[in-house]
């Protein structure tokens, strides 16, 4: 059967208006994660709320994010991923490294000193790792304490093997908990790198679990790599239960449920809460309406 003119006519109308339709639909399931007039997106990156980019866009300096070096606040923690649903962030810090001549003179080597403000390293999530022949690497505070050591035995280093970090080329150990301002020290451990023909640098450096595989070519040149590291963010100085007395500073929104930061990430000493929205709604919880209907 032909179809006359003005029946071609309403199916294009149609087609028109079902087009439109779902445009619609689709800018209205994406539902806004900053305040009101205040970007969410900083190239790739959204940036929700409580996180924000502009004065008054942030619930405080802590949150503030620097769209031109993606870095938080005036930490070298350089962001990829701010998650609302778990309470983590994914970005990149800088390693530590030292480079030795032969008669063990350092010819390169740096220490970063990081401060991570209210936002710890993740101990479920992350892992210091060291890479090199008589390679020593660790975390240590600002005042010299030394939180945790990784080694690596010079024994077989002549026949190193890629793949997982037992030990020979690379080493690897869990961080502590509440980790927030420390130094990444790299060494040599016997004091024989340089003098041996396996290589003449050590490495050390966060990343997260299962993001770093060992190649023995690293042991050569490491130090212009990045990996990714996540820290634990959470919001306010106290538990669910007390933040819930005062309503007027109670950062759960409507169709929000309350997480104490201590059950979150399993550590007692963590403080603070996060915001979830209840099940069958998303969005985000710190904001007024934040969370919608699925």
């Amino acid at each position: 059967m032909k179809t006359t003119y003005k029946q071609r006519y309403h199916l294009a109308v149609l087609l028109a208006i079902s087009i439109l339709l779902s445009k619609t639909t689709k800018v209205a399931s994406e539902v806004t994660q900053s305040l009101c007039g205040c970007p969410d997106r900083c190239g790739d990156i959204t940036i929700p709320y409580p996180f924000g980019m502009k004065k008054g866009c942030y619930l405080s300096k802590s949150y503030h994010v620097k769209c031109e070096t993606l870095t938080i606040a005036s930490s070298k923690f350089k962001l990829l991923k701010i998650s609302l649903d778990d309470g983590h962030m994914r970005g990149f810090l800088p390693m530590g490294y030292r480079c030795y001549n032969k008669t063990r003179g350092i010819i390169r080597k740096s220490e970063p000193r990081i401060d991570l403000g209210r936002f710890p390293l993740s101990a479920s999530h992350n892992l210091l790792t060291a890479v090199g022949c008589d390679t020593r690497a660790d975390i240590k505070s600002f005042e010299g304490e030394s939180y945790l050591t990784g080694c690596i035995s010079m024994t077989e280093c002549a026949r190193l093997v890629s793949g997982a970090c037992l030990g020979m080329g690379c080493s690897q150990v869990p961080v502590p908990y509440d980790v927030t301002s420390f130094r990444i020290h790299a060494q040599s451990n016997s004091g024989k790198v340089g003098k041996w023909n396996y290589n003449n640098c050590t490495y050390a450096f966060l990343v997260e679990k299962n993001s770093y595989e060992f190649v023995a070519a690293d042991i050569y040149n490491l130090q212009n790599r990045s990996f990714p590291v996540v820290l634990q963010w959470s919001v306010g100085e106290t538990s669910c239960r007390i933040a819930q007395m005062n309503k007027t500073t109670f950062l759960c929104k409507e169709n929000s449920v309350c997480q104490d930061a201590s059950k979150r990430f399993f550590n007692q000493s963590s403080e603070g809460y996060n915001c979830k929205c209840a099940q069958g709604y998303r969005g985000n919880p710190y904001l007024p309406n934040g969370c919608r209907g699925q």
